[in-house]
């Protein structure tokens, strides 16, 4: 499996400054299919590892909350599917259902929740899965 994107750029919802106070005073703006959205050049983020593809080692959906201990939770792949789906942006025919067979394929054997409040906790049961 395997993802292909532009890593220079990371879009956010405009609720991410919420969760992410990092983010407070950025400009939250329309996307290309109008979604308010706040975009971070990766380049601005100090030393992140970024590529135009990469191998998918597990889907995993961010809980960030205030409090709690971290942990994963599996999430089926039909719940993952309508999770990454509805992110999708209106294309034309038949791209758009080539881009919904290819999130299918994606999360073929179900993905994770993980729900966390710190950061270092949240890499700790994470890493195990990029081994």
């Amino acid at each position: 499996r395997m993802v292909l994107g532009n890593p220079r750029f990371m879009h956010l919802r405009d609720t991410a400054a919420t969760l992410f106070p990092e983010l407070n005073g950025r400009l939250a703006a329309p996307n290309a299919v109008g979604k308010i959205t706040i975009e971070v050049r990766t380049s601005d983020l100090g030393r992140i590892q970024t590529a135009f593809q990469s191998n998918v080692a597990a889907v995993v959906f961010l809980d960030r909350r205030p409090d709690g201990p971290a942990r994963l939770i599996p999430v089926s792949a039909a719940d993952a599917f309508y999770g990454l789906a509805r992110g999708l942006p209106l294309i034309d025919q038949p791209m758009y259902e080539e881009s919904r067979e290819a999130l299918r394929r994606l999360v073929i054997d179900g993905a994770l929740e993980l729900r966390y409040s710190g950061l270092e906790e949240a890499v700790r049961l994470l890493e195990p899965l990029t081994a």
